[in-house]
Order: structure tokens, then sequence, then C-alpha cells
């Protein structure tokens, strides 16, 4: 609900919360990881994108937001970006 209040801030301590209390599972890391996202935290972003990516390559979605938040980061990582992009070319 934060998150879709543009409340990005409170949605990332709340899911944080969630990770906690729920045994830091999948689908909850994806929805952490986008609200970080959103709220333009590339770097973590990121961070929890390769986490995620260690466990479960089966998400598509999930390359393209790592190699968005790579792009994105001050100062832009490109070739990282490229890294993350390759197997799909």
């Amino acid at each position: 609900m934060y998150s879709l209040a543009g409340l990005d801030n409170l949605s990332i301590l709340n899911y944080r919360k969630f990770l906690e209390l729920s045994g830091n599972n999948i689908p909850a890391k994806i929805q952490y990881m986008i609200s970080l996202f959103r709220a333009k935290k590339y770097t973590e972003t990121l961070t929890v994108a390769e986490e995620i990516l260690n466990y479960d390559k089966s998400r598509n979605y999930l390359n393209r937001i790592a190699a968005y938040s790579c792009y994105e980061k001050k100062p832009a990582d490109y070739e990282k970006a490229e890294v993350i992009w390759r197997p799909f070319f």
C-alpha cells in the first residue's frame, strides 16, 4: 500500500520487516527488490537481484531490472549491464 501511495521509504522499511519475519522467501525478496527499484535505490536493487538470481534464474524480468539498475546507478556500470543482458542476445 505504501508503494502504491508513493511512500517508497515506508514501503522499503515494511518489506525489510516482512523479510525478517517470513524467512527471506523468494517472492517476498522480489517484492522488496521492486520497491527498492521504485525508490531509485539502484545499488541495493542490484544486490538483492544478484542474490535472487543465484537461487532462481528462471525469472527473466529480474535480469532486466538488474540491468536497468546498472544503467541508472551513478556512475553507470555499462559493462555489468551488458554482462547481465548478454545471455538474451
